[in-house]
């Protein structure tokens, strides 16, 4: 592979890593990418007969501790998804879709000398992520790659992926990781923020009987994203869904997890860490046009008792997502990263105000669920 260096600005350490990849043509430049909590991430536009650009990512093994797992994973359900699609099995991911780059030794990752563990994926060109949607057509279009992310994967069997993250939405623990961090104390940030803990508290009981009585044993665990955020959706020119992205939490859950953390992030008013709570609550409307289009795309396959669950799965990912916020915070922030002074406890106030809006939609938003599948 050639190496084209631009005005001295290209980190060699970036360059030899990427170099380890099969990746074709001279690389001109090496970007690095803001967004994302977890990985850090790079754009690496290249030059070759293909046009072809590359995603190079440093893996978080703070976070991912099987790295052997995760990439597993990836390569499982990419090239699920890719046999799916040449099927004409769904219509949301083009032939471009998220493709693994292997490393010259065949491996689908490459561990530095300084321990550190990389991967690289094609870029998918002329895309990009929407923080805020605009309309309900967007909100549509993202029910329906949803739901046709899931009826893609309905076939894998559950034994087919790794539990990347344990009890990555196991409510009832991350509960408990709360109180842990309330105990610890460990930074100091507690006193200042009882109040906050209090008032998210003050809901456990009624999640732990929501949960009892939605997540029983005639719900099916199925493949799932798990982190169906917006940031994860890319969009092409015209705001079609062009596919999901960041598959490392895709793995066993319920399909409730996917369409609530989806309405949670995309169907809010507000960016995650809005200062401004008036400014915070679901848009009924793109919530109702995201649910027909998640509807329409899951009818061959989705369980009534499934249905059921799925506002309620607003509420509750809402809620886990507060806690783990305000985790985090109390924790010193080690989890997610930040880019201002107090960011998780922004995010976790601004969380919460959402959930309680999602507690009074409720009713609103289970009966049109009902209904929308009723009519199918």
């Amino acid at each position: 592979m050639n190496i084209l260096k631009i005005f001295g600005s290209i980190d060699m350490n970036l360059v030899n890593i990427i170099s380890e990849f099969q990746i074709q043509g001279k690389v001109l430049e090496i970007t690095a990418i803001e967004s994302g909590h977890i990985n850090t991430t790079y754009a690496v536009t290249s030059e070759n007969e293909s046009n072809t650009d590359y995603i190079l990512q440093k893996i978080n093994c703070t976070v991912f501790q099987n790295i052997q797992e995760l990439t597993s994973n990836t390569i499982r359900i990419t090239n699920h998804i890719t046999e799916k699609i040449s099927q004409n099995a769904g219509s949301f991911v083009h032939e471009d879709s998220l493709c693994v780059v292997y490393t010259k030794g065949g491996s689908g990752f490459y561990q530095d000398n300084e321990g550190s563990y990389w991967r690289v994926f094609k870029m998918i060109s002329e895309t990009n992520t929407i923080e805020i949607l605009s309309n309900k057509s967007q909100a549509n279009l993202i029910g329906r790659a949803l739901g046709e992310f899931h009826q893609l994967l309905s076939d894998l069997p559950p034994t087919a992926l790794y539990d990347t993250i344990p009890k990555f939405h196991d409510t009832l623990h991350r509960i408990e990781q709360l109180k842990d961090s309330i105990r610890k104390n460990t930074v100091g940030r507690l006193p200042a923020i009882s109040k906050d803990i209090n008032c998210v508290l003050s809901f456990e009981a009624e999640i732990k009987e929501g949960l009892k009585n939605m997540l029983h044993d005639e719900i099916p665990s199925r493949a799932i994203h798990q982190d169906p955020k917006l940031g994860n959706l890319l969009f092409d020119k015209d705001n079609n869904v062009v596919c999901l992205i960041d598959l490392d939490t895709t793995m066993n859950g319920y399909l409730c997890y996917d369409f609530g953390d989806a309405v949670r992030g995309g169907m809010n008013t507000s960016k995650e860490d809005e200062i401004d709570l008036r400014r915070t609550s679901i848009n009924m409307e793109f919530f109702k046009a995201f649910t027909i289009g998640y509807c329409n795309s899951t009818k061959s396959f989705i369980l009534p008792e499934e249905v059921m669950t799925l506002a309620f799965g607003v509420k509750l990912i809402t809620y886990e997502q507060t806690i783990r916020f305000f985790t985090d915070y109390l924790n010193g922030d080690v989890y997610y990263k930040t880019q201002l002074k107090d960011h998780n406890l922004i995010r976790a106030r601004c969380q919460l105000e959402l959930f309680k809006k999602a507690r009074q939609q409720y009713p609103l938003m289970h009966k049109f669920v009902l209904e929308s599948y009723a009519k199918i």
